[in-house]
């Protein structure tokens, strides 16, 4: 039911065409299977190509703010799971879920063809893996975690930031559990479900396509495209740039 009202007021109040920002490049990159700007979001790309193919009407655009407006619902429905798990209240749950599904971020992103709101979604579930670990301690949680870890991954590099968090809190909660087997092994899966998604970047490069951004063919290519290096050099030297004016010149 939380999943059907979310999607359906996306639905209806989804960006009929392209919505601006970095939109209609990443619509042309699924259009044509092409590479987007860094960090080439794989995972997006492809789903949104399989969108494209299977909802029968609408142009490209419109198919692609399906997909985030899908994704939309899913992580509400993945909240108010989190929310239930620790709470254990349903109305408490559901309000809170709610709250957060037409929040101005969420509801934004579930609109619009941008990669942020899948991202939210293997947050959201990683989250909730990592909790269901911690009430019942089953090997089975690090590889579905290995799992969502691994497809956000490929979806924005963001997702990382989850790694962290997911440490401190195994620690928190039993630091033997880095004992186990099946921690470097979820840990080799999740690599290796990331190095997959992300080999659609050389392969896409290869194909010579329309829109490929930095042409990341090769390796020296591939690494100098992954890490950003021109969007690192750019904001270092903005920041030297403004500590430069403020030291002397106050403004």
């Amino acid at each position: 039911c939380l999943f059907v009202v979310s999607l359906a007021v996306y639905l209806k109040t989804l960006c009929p065409s392209v919505y601006g920002g970095d939109s209609g490049e990443i619509l042309s990159a699924i259009a044509t299977l092409g590479i987007a700007h860094p960090t080439g979001f794989p995972l997006y790309i492809l789903t949104g190509k399989l969108f494209s193919l299977i909802i029968p009407f609408g142009d490209t655009a419109f198919k692609v703010n399906v997909l985030s407006a899908f994704f939309g619902a899913l992580t509400v429905v993945i909240v108010y799971c989190i929310l239930k798990t620790l709470i254990g209240k349903k109305s408490i749950s559901l309000a809170g879920a709610l709250c957060i599904a037409f929040s101005a971020t969420l509801w934004s992103h579930a609109t619009v063809a941008r990669v942020y709101i899948m991202t939210y979604f293997f947050v959201a579930l990683s989250v909730y893996i990592i909790i269901l670990w911690s009430l019942e301690r089953k090997d089975k949680y690090f590889y579905l975690f290995a799992i969502a870890l691994g497809l956000g991954l490929g979806t924005h590099l963001t997702m990382m930031l989850v790694i962290p968090m997911a440490l401190a809190f195994i620690i928190m909660t039993d630091v033997k559990t880095f004992l186990r087997p099946c921690v470097y092994k979820a840990i080799g899966l999740a690599v290796a479900i990331a190095a997959l998604l992300y080999l659609y970047i050389p392969l896409a490069a290869s194909r010579d396509t329309i829109v490929n951004w930095g042409n990341p063919i090769d390796l020296d290519s591939f690494v100098y495209y992954i890490t950003q290096r021109e969007y690192s050099f750019k904001i270092v030297a903005r920041n030297i740039h403004n500590a430069f004016q403020v030291f002397f010149f106050g403004n």
